[in-house]
């Protein structure tokens, strides 16, 4: 199944609503395990996400640095959502044949970074929120780029859906 924009923004309108975490570290923990949920669900050329990136383990810590900053900094926020899905993407293994595919960080990451940063100049209602940040999330993701490598022949590049 390809990924679901719905699944993440659900999460995030939660998390802003009616599951408030207690301090900004753990908001950015449960919105990293939001994502991951999210992208697990990510297939390139039909064959299914394996194995995040290795730097899928730090997630929690790159977006947590960006939030001990809150507020006053929208712009070190939007870098540590863009240090998440990169971290998360950059080396993920999806199934292959007859080799697995490895994806490159999302081509339109940094793009981001405008959009994020003046979605946390402005206050907003948590339902723009969730829904502003799952698009610009669901839309670098989307950008991501794996590339399966042939026996014969040139490698084979497909997005992630």
């Amino acid at each position: 199944m390809p990924l679901n924009p719905s699944v993440l923004q659900n999460a995030l309108l939660k998390l802003s609503t009616t599951d408030k975490p207690p301090d900004p570290f753990t908001a950015a923990v449960r919105i990293a395990s939001a994502y991951r949920e999210y992208a697990a669900a990510g297939v390139s050329l039909g064959f299914p996400l394996v194995t995040p990136g290795p730097g899928a383990a730090t997630m929690d810590l790159a977006l947590g640095a960006a939030f001990a900053v809150l507020p006053g900094a929208p712009p070190v926020v939007a870098t540590g959502f863009v240090s998440m899905i990169t971290l998360f993407w950059t080396g993920a293994i999806f199934a292959g044949v007859p080799l697995p595919g490895v994806a490159a960080p999302p081509v339109l990451a940094p793009a981001m970074l405008p959009i994020l940063t003046a979605l946390l100049v402005v206050p907003n209602p948590a339902e723009v929120y969730a829904t502003a940040v799952a698009t610009a999330l669901h839309t670098a993701t989307l950008s991501t780029l794996v590339t399966f490598p042939q026996p014969s022949g040139p490698p084979i590049i497909g997005p992630v859906v």
